[in-house]
């Protein structure tokens, strides 16, 4: 009966163990504005996505609201000012408000139901910074939307939002398996080997999600402009290393309790035989 409760409990925290790490990454950085931010403060200075950015804000500057006969000159205009906002450092801090915007946008409006990226600083940006006057005014939106994908259920915001308590539970529910394991088994070192392949385990999973699963599911994915595809393919990279990382910590935790209680199985069959 202990060896049933043991193997159960130990089946309980390898699951809730690989929902706490998944989770608890997505309420850190995704769920998270600041952690958004830092996971992609480092996309202003890709090159595909700075050429994919100044073509966008280019177009949606140059728009049908500027008379046909001069939008060759604004679009000159405005290109060349973006061209030149992408070397100033003040870019990546209109990116990181971009993605300020976008995070509220799409985790915390009432009616988000898609992917989506509000590049209304980069405008802005882009405007404060044309040498020469335009030959009519141009004003920076005050939202500038790009969709990124169309193949997002709505209800993964909703899971999204609920990522910070899931993650506790799982956490708590991960500590209690894994106790009901050390009460339950018969000899603690064993008990030890077994919670610590059950954590590996955890983390080749996570490594397997990040590095094939994410990729594949990125390629499938349908994008509409090169902006979108440039911060899709971004993402996807940006994710599975960040993740990666979390998995390396877990699959270290886990070889060292393995390890641990290795070395306390040896020791306790050597007191058993000198006994």
């Amino acid at each position: 009966m202990r060896l049933f409760l043991a193997c159960v409990a130990w089946l309980v925290a390898v699951l809730a163990g690989g929902v706490a790490l998944t989770t608890g990454w997505v309420a850190t950085h995704v769920t998270s504005e600041d952690g958004w931010v830092r996971l992609t403060e480092t996309f202003a200075t890709d090159p595909a996505l700075e050429k994919a950015l100044v073509e966008q804000v280019t177009d949606e500057l140059a728009s049908s609201k500027v008379p046909a006969i001069l939008r060759p000159a604004v679009r000159e205009g405005v290109a060349a000012a973006a061209r030149r906002a992408v070397e100033d450092p003040g870019w990546s801090e209109a990116w990181r408000e971009s993605q300020r915007r976008s995070h509220a946008l799409v985790l915390h409006a009432d009616d988000s139901d898609r992917l989506t990226v509000d590049i209304a600083p980069m405008a802005d940006y882009v405007l404060d910074r044309v040498t020469g006057d335009l030959p009519v005014p141009v004003d920076a939106p005050d939202r500038l939307l790009v969709r990124l994908d169309s193949d997002v259920e709505p209800s993964t915001f909703e899971r999204i939002r609920q990522a910070p308590d899931v993650a506790l539970a799982a956490v708590v529910v991960t500590g209690l398996a894994s106790s009901v394991v050390l009460l339950a088994a018969r000899r603690r070192g064993r008990a030890l080997v077994a919670l610590g392949v059950g954590g590996l385990l955890v983390a080749g999973a996570g490594l397997v999600l990040g590095d094939v699963l994410l990729p594949n599911l990125t390629d499938r994915t349908s994008a509409s402009t090169q902006l979108a595809r440039s911060v899709t393919d971004l993402l996807a990279g940006r994710v599975a290393d960040s993740l990666r990382g979390w998995v390396l910590v877990t699959g270290a935790a886990s070889l060292g309790v393995a390890l641990v209680g290795a070395l306390a199985t040896v020791v306790a069959g050597r007191r058993a035989s000198v006994d």
